[in-house]
């Protein structure tokens, strides 16, 4: 714990890399064109940093996305096999965490993948389409002008969660399954920052 305490608590020089290492990954992700392209990932990585720059209702949108479709994978490390589970989160200042620096990183490079996704992901309404992000409103709720929302279903929505999980494990790293030998503590070390 000390070690990871050490070269990662409070770093802006490893959050800083560890943001450039997830926009590198969403970038060669969106050339393959797998969950995503490249405009789409221009246009979320665009949106994130608008919302990060003062627009509120945007960053509360983006929040609300990824509650919604359980985009954000939270690994916790410093006790570790006590909670693998993919939750949302909402930290405020009293809050903080060792990991804020990472955390808040992790959240901007993980909503970016979601918010390209929802980008790409089109939906006929009469004879004009939209993006499925344009389609929600500032709370997470569906836009009545829209029609019915595509993702009601809950076939639907679990189908779109579900590739939502698989392409941040994909582009990001399994942060909610353990790896085998982290369960060692020589392996740990040796594999301190290691999650895919």
């Amino acid at each position: 714990n000390y070690v990871r305490i050490k070269g990662m608590a409070f770093n802006p020089f490893s959050a800083i890399g560890n943001i450039m290492q997830g926009l590198t990954s969403n970038f060669i992700t969106s050339v393959g064109g797998e969950y995503f392209n490249t405009s789409d990932n221009f246009k979320a990585f665009g949106t994130m940093l608008h919302s990060i720059a003062g627009r509120g209702d945007e960053a509360k949108k983006i929040s609300k996305m990824i509650r919604k479709f359980d985009a954000f994978s939270k690994a916790n490390d410093l006790q570790f096999g006590t909670s693998r589970d993919i939750k949302a989160t909402q930290n405020t200042l009293n809050n903080l965490s060792w990991f804020e620096l990472q955390e808040r990183g992790e959240i901007f490079i993980q909503g970016q993948t979601l918010l390209a996704m929802m980008y790409h992901y089109k939906v006929k309404v009469g004879d004009k389409t939209i993006s499925l992000y344009e389609g929600y409103d500032s709370n997470g709720k569906w836009k009545s002008e829209y029609g019915e929302e595509p993702l009601k279903d809950k076939i639907a929505m679990y189908k779109f969660q579900q590739r939502v999980k698989s392409a941040v494990i994909d582009v990001h790293g399994n942060y909610v399954r353990e790896i085998q030998n982290k369960k060692n503590f020589y392996w740990r070390a040796a594999m301190i920052f290691r999650t895919w």
